[in-house]
């Protein structure tokens, strides 16, 4: 009956997840269950109802976690309904102790379209419970599936000795032939290796020149000019920036000294990318200008110092 009776608490929490802002974003937050064994995966979803015209910055759970941790995070579902746009942030969580967990409130900050202040609304607390398996102290220890046993087949055995000696012998072929490829007078040609800021800086120029976002192109712009991005802090800072959301990225950054003048206007970049190519928002001409004014001031700070060869004065 007490078992009963908190599993209706969970449910009316698990409903109840529902926020509003001034009738222009509505946050609605839930869970795919409220019963969860240790090391099962947690869906935890958070629908951001809003205006058109209302901005909204990727939550970012990371540091707001205590008994759960983050494995990964997607952007889900994205509708349209007249001037109310409604996306979905789902985050993909993981307990590793039994215990009962309130996930929230957290906080989701937005842009109003008649203010350029930063605005917060907060998700109502979501209840759920981990537990582990119920366990008979007076059952017998055994596996949780009997141990199979496979059949040796002689015949697929063969095969598999087969396959292995005509991929090597494919692979020993391939190796000389690039290797006859990339020689010339018996030396290899070497690759001359552009320096990240340099590359990234051209790749920038080109695009500009290009001026998708004036033909209409704007998705393709916001593609082309995230992917340069993020290809230069992969190749900068050994970080794997291609793989993963903008919030890991964020978090992956946070610490790091040379993003501490210019974080907030990374994580302004990246999320009006992120609407863009995942919310399809139409930005002003203004913000796609200043996006690439951000893209070279982001890659000139954060290139490494040049130094310069010291001359000698002759005696």
């Amino acid at each position: 009956m007490v078992k009963q009776f908190l599993y209706i608490i969970l449910l009316l929490g698990l409903l109840s997840g529902i926020s509003f802002a001034q009738g222009e974003i509505k946050v609605k937050a839930y869970t795919d269950s409220v019963d969860f064994l240790i090391g099962d995966i947690i869906k935890y979803t958070i629908e951001v109802a809003r205006k058109e015209e209302v901005k909204v910055i990727s939550p970012i759970l990371a540091d707001s976690l205590t008994e759960l941790e983050l494995q990964r995070m997607d952007m889900g579902r994205l509708t349209k309904k007249g001037d109310l746009v409604s996306q979905e942030y789902i985050y993909y969580l993981m307990g590793f102790d039994s215990t009962d967990v309130t996930l929230g409130p957290f906080p989701v900050e937005y842009y109003s379209a008649d203010s350029s202040d930063k605005k917060v609304v907060y998700t109502d607390p979501v209840y759920i419970v981990v537990r582990t398996m119920d366990v008979d102290p007076e059952g017998e220890i055994q596996d949780v599936k009997a141990p199979v046993t496979i059949p040796f087949n002689f015949i697929i055995v063969l095969l598999i000795i087969v396959a292995v000696i005509i991929l090597a012998v494919i692979g020993y072929f391939i190796y000389h032939y690039y290797k006859k490829t990339q020689s010339v007078d018996g030396t290899v040609k070497q690759k001359i290796a552009i320096p990240p800021h340099k590359e990234a800086l051209q790749l920038l120029r080109k695009l500009e020149e290009e001026k998708l976002w004036q033909q209409g192109e704007i998705k393709e712009y916001h593609s082309r000019i995230t992917f340069i991005i993020r290809d230069y802090i992969e190749k900068r800072f050994s970080i794997p920036a291609m793989e993963v959301t903008s919030s890991e990225l964020l978090d992956m950054l946070k610490h790091k000294t040379e993003f501490q003048s210019i974080y907030d206007k990374l994580s302004d970049f990246l999320s009006n990318a992120d609407m863009v190519k995942f919310a399809k928002f139409e930005p002003m001409p203004s913000v796609n200008e200043e996006m690439m004014q951000q893209s070279y001031e982001f890659v000139n700070s954060t290139k490494p110092a040049e130094v310069t060869p010291e001359v000698k004065n002759a005696d």
